[in-house]
């Protein structure tokens, strides 16, 4: 029997990677040097409104062990009077795993209690300081037994350096409201089905980032089912010259939704066209374009909405 999803689905661990606007002050942007062994730990300002770095030279060199040592040393009170350690004495970092080359750490409800743009910091500050580390490249947040969750709900995801983007001229608090239009599959899985929603997303994230992302995450209406797998993940989403270009893990490939081979790939270009400025989207798997969707669909071609796998609103 194959799998379905409908409705207020339970969400998904890891939604498209969200872009936050971090403040960095100090040498924050320097990253380690091979060469000279050379990891830099990140801290929190005075203020606690910016990210400050330090040099520090490790002791260890398996991956294993670093991430201990580096684990103690983001828990440690710097030795600069300038700077203060990331997490309040309540919360403890507690490490689960290092695999895939994803680094999943776990942390008490309390994460819960820390003001809204220090907890942004300190999931920057912690990211930049771990993906540091040769086959890290991931981080994910569990809070208990449940994936960290942003302001809006939903999943934070697994985040990359990439995911924090420095601009000091921003505030961390700065979120965005944008009404969208999300296409959905019907019952039967062969018609799209439209779901207008109001979205909340970081101002430095993309629309097109948080159109795809809540996707992924599924419907919240009656009569509208899941169209993609509920482990897609986003891996970039960029724009130019009014085309959208989203690149996704290959979990896209491998759904078991009760869908016809058109409604996956339309449910993403409907959804962006109608809801973001672009005219057409292309889809890749893991940076490839060559790939063919099931049987028919070609991703190496520009895909433009397609009205006609729209149910019409029944009068």
């Amino acid at each position: 029997m194959m799998k379905r999803k409908r409705g207020l689905s339970g969400l998904r661990i890891w939604t498209a990677a969200v872009l936050i606007c971090v403040l960095l002050t100090g040498c924050a942007g320097a990253m380690q040097n091979p060469s000279d062994n050379v990891i830099y730990v990140y801290y929190l300002n005075q203020e606690e409104d910016a990210l400050v770095s330090m040099s520090y030279i490790p002791t260890l060199q398996m991956s294993k062990d670093l991430v201990e040592e580096l684990r103690d040393e983001l828990c440690r009170t710097p030795a600069s009077e300038s700077s203060e350690c990331l997490l309040p004495d309540n919360v403890v970092m507690e490490i689960i795993s290092v695999e895939d080359r994803t680094l999943t750490l776990r942390f008490p409800e309390t994460y819960y209690d820390m003001e809204k743009t220090r907890e942004v910091l300190v999931r920057a500050g912690i990211v930049r300081t771990f993906v540091q580390i040769e086959g890290i490249d991931r981080v994910q947040f569990y809070i208990g037994e449940s994936p960290l969750t942003d302001a809006d709900g939903n999943p934070v995801g697994l985040m990359r350096r990439e995911t924090f983007v420095d601009n000091s001229a921003q505030l961390l608090n700065n979120y965005e409201r944008n009404a969208v239009r999300l296409f959905f599959a019907n019952e039967k899985g062969d018609k799209l089905v439209e779901e207008p929603r109001a979205i909340y997303h970081s101002s430095s994230q993309p629309l097109e980032w948080a159109v795809v992302a809540r996707l992924v995450e599924g419907p919240k209406t009656m009569g509208s089912f899941a169209s993609l797998p509920s482990d897609t993940e986003i891996l970039s989403v960029s724009t130019a010259n009014d085309v959208c270009y989203v690149n996704l893990s290959r979990s896209f490939l491998n759904s078991t939704l009760n869908v016809s081979e058109e409604i996956p790939v339309y449910s993403i270009v409907n959804s962006l066209v109608k809801s973001c400025n672009v005219k057409q989207v292309q889809i890749a798997i893991e940076g490839d374009i060559k790939v063919t969707f099931r049987e028919h669909m070609r991703l190496d071609q520009l895909y433009e909405a397609n009205e006609e796998l729209v149910e019409k609103a029944s009068k």
